[in-house]
């Protein structure tokens, strides 16, 4: 059983991304620009989650606090001004938590189609399990959008902040 768009075929797009682990906020980076472990080639997404563990449980508390892309490595988007105070608002507003990054492999694309990579960060905005969506700093590119195709992404990888392994926008049939 797939998703099958019910209109026009070139305008449907499916995208594949893996999710890595989460490293420490701002450490670690050097060591995460050369691990070949990772297609930097590929990464143009990442994500900041929160994590605490709660007093008196074993389980960590996890959350997902942002949702980026770039065409660029991920560590130097990191470290440029306007992400830094973003990042100091995200510690403001989720004290206790400790900051880390998962990086975003667009592992695959439908070939036939063009793809917008905004059009797939704002719909992985629009779309995760976080309760305090009024929360997350980039919801501005969810709310008032321009997709105007069908996409199917599926994710993998690191989901344990509430992220779903498919997320789809548009019409589809289920067959």
């Amino acid at each position: 059983m797939k998703y099958q768009p019910l209109f026009i075929e070139h305008d449907f797009t499916v995208a594949k991304i893996k999710w890595h682990n989460p490293i420490l906020l701002k450490e670690n980076w050097i060591e995460f620009s050369e691990n070949e472990k990772y297609n930097h080639k590929l990464i143009y997404f990442y994500k900041i989650i929160g994590k605490r563990k709660e007093k008196g449980k074993e389980n960590e508390i996890i959350r997902l606090l942002y949702i980026g892309y770039t065409g660029r490595d991920v560590h130097k988007r990191l470290n440029d001004k306007d992400h830094l105070e973003k990042q100091e608002r995200i510690k403001l507003e989720n004290a206790g938590y400790r900051l880390y990054v998962c990086a975003g492999e667009l592992e695959c694309v439908n070939p036939q189609n063009r793809i917008t990579i905004k059009d797939l960060e704002t719909l992985l905005i629009y779309s995760h399990k976080n309760t305090q969506f009024d929360k997350l700093i980039n919801v501005s590119n969810a709310i008032s959008h321009n997709i105007n195709r069908s996409i199917l992404i599926e994710n993998s990888g690191y989901l344990r902040d509430g992220m779903y392994k498919k997320v789809a926008y548009g019409l589809f049939n289920y067959e």
